[in-house]
């Protein structure tokens, strides 16, 4: 859920983080990186799952999307903000990658349907 929510509630602060920082196309990258980033590295990251488990690289997804959000919330200046908008996506990638594939391992054939339902609802 966080990975999908964090790639736009960032847009709510983006007026006054541009005001504080005096930097509209820094702004425009704090969005852009996170979504480049996390975009280009699924089907990779998706297969590195598939190669050395699905689980412990979703949780080191978690560590790293957590620790990429840590991080932002101490930026001083845009383009720091930036580059821990990029490790946010690379977390939030693994996390994107294998959160429907594990759902898929949890759930009987005939119920997987519904339960990447309600994974996207959520």
């Amino acid at each position: 859920m966080m990975a999908a929510v964090d790639s736009t509630v960032v847009l709510l602060a983006l007026f006054p983080m541009a005001a504080d920082l005096k930097s509209d196309l820094t702004m425009a990258w704090v969005v852009v990186a996170y979504l480049v980033v996390n975009t280009a590295m699924v089907l990779s990251l998706g297969r590195l799952a598939d190669m050395y488990g699905r689980k412990s690289l979703y949780n080191i997804g978690f560590a790293i999307f957590t620790v990429g959000s840590a991080l932002c919330g101490f930026a001083s200046s845009g383009l720091p903000l930036v580059a821990f908008r990029v490790i946010q996506g690379i977390g939030a990638a693994l996390l994107t990658s294998n959160s429907f594939a594990i759902l898929s391992e949890a759930f009987p054939r005939s119920e997987t349907g519904r339960a990447f339902g309600l994974q996207s609802i959520v």
